[in-house]
């Protein structure tokens, strides 16, 4: 079991995931959260190749450090 340093409770961290994900599902009225919490993808900009997803908003992030990826975004095959 892990402890949560923001809220101090004690879980696991795929008990955590799952809540997020069920929280953003009802946030979104999707009502059944989705298998998957985030589905990342190979993608390709202007200078760099790397594994990104994209948010609620559209906005295409990197996988590991969450920045927002600049210009044109295209997905690699």
């Amino acid at each position: 079991m892990n402890v949560c340093l923001t809220t101090g409770k004690r879980g696991s961290v795929v008990q955590w995931l799952r809540g997020r994900a069920e929280h953003e599902a009802d946030r979104r009225g999707l009502g059944e959260s989705s298998p998957f919490l985030v589905e990342f993808f190979m993608v390709q900009g202007a200078g760099f190749k790397c594994m990104a997803y994209r948010n609620p908003d559209g906005t295409w992030r990197g996988a590991f450090d969450n920045a927002e990826l600049p210009g044109v975004i295209r997905v690699v095959d």
